[in-house]
């Protein structure tokens, strides 16, 4: 990002297939398949049909940038992402939201020649970097609804297949009763908890595209709520890193007490 910003989409792409092809052939085999159609692997693929396939295309630079740099990159926050080096899981969850959200900051400020326009390449407005995306999402979500819950919900029980909305609405009483959304949630009618999860989920989605507008126009804003991200997710697997190593400090501890007696 330092030496050569204007080439790190190709560095993305080539992480992508890497660790990409390893998570399908990994959730393939536990039944968690389905949970690689959520909204982060379609932005990943719509940034990369961008840059390779249309990359003069305004509309979808402007709606890859909104979703790059919006929901994608807020979700290093908001699902806890954590840079811990080995686990190839969590690599692979950091690197779906952050790579998107660096390639987008980077083709932004710092285009190559492949990539850089005339003088339109800097004009946005709210409509193309709030409302468009927004309209972006309501069709992925129609269609992961029709695909999860109503063509593929059978055969996903049936293979006893997990979705992202088995994972976030757990069935335990005790972990519903601690968060007020999963109370509402679970309050209607089974049939009607997906639509309100998927309501939920793009309240959240919308409320995170607000920002691209000044992320577009501001490069400090920009860059600063890009490091704010990154630096949570090292934070967090810091943490994670403190944790393991006290609790096995802890046991051998434990161990070597129980020999000493």
């Amino acid at each position: 990002m330092g030496h050569s910003p204007q080439t790190y989409y190709h560095y993305w792409t080539l992480k992508s297939i890497v660790l990409f092809s390893w998570r399908w052939h990994e959730y393939r085999q536990k039944g968690l398949q389905y949970l690689m159609l959520e909204l982060c692997y379609f932005g990943n693929f719509l940034g990369m049909l961008h840059v390779y396939m249309f990359p003069q295309n305004l509309i979808m630079r402007k709606l890859t940038f909104s979703v790059c740099s919006g929901p994608l990159m807020w979700s290093i926050m908001a699902m806890r992402n954590s840079l811990v080096f080995h686990d190839v899981d969590k690599v692979t969850t950091l690197m779906m939201h952050a790579s998107p959200a660096l390639a987008g900051w980077s083709l932004r400020w710092f285009p190559d020649d492949h990539y850089r326009m005339n003088e339109n390449f800097a004009v946005a407005t709210w409509g193309e970097l709030v409302g468009l995306p927004i309209l972006f999402y309501c069709c992925w979500v129609v269609l992961y609804y029709f695909i999860c819950f109503v063509f593929l919900n059978d055969r996903i029980k049936r293979q006893g297949g997990v979705t992202m909305f088995d994972i976030m609405v757990p069935k335990d009483k005790a972990k519903i009763q601690k968060s007020v959304i999963l109370r509402v949630l679970t309050s209607f009618p089974d049939p009607w908890q997906p639509v309100v999860y998927l309501i939920i989920h793009g309240t959240m989605a919308s409320v995170s595209f607000l920002p691209t507008y000044v992320f577009w126009n501001h490069f400090v804003l920009h860059t600063c709520a890009l490091l704010f991200c990154l630096s949570l997710s090292i934070w967090n697997g810091g943490t994670f890193y403190f944790k393991v190593f006290a609790k096995r400090y802890y046991q051998d501890i434990s161990q070597s007490a129980k020999k000493d007696s």
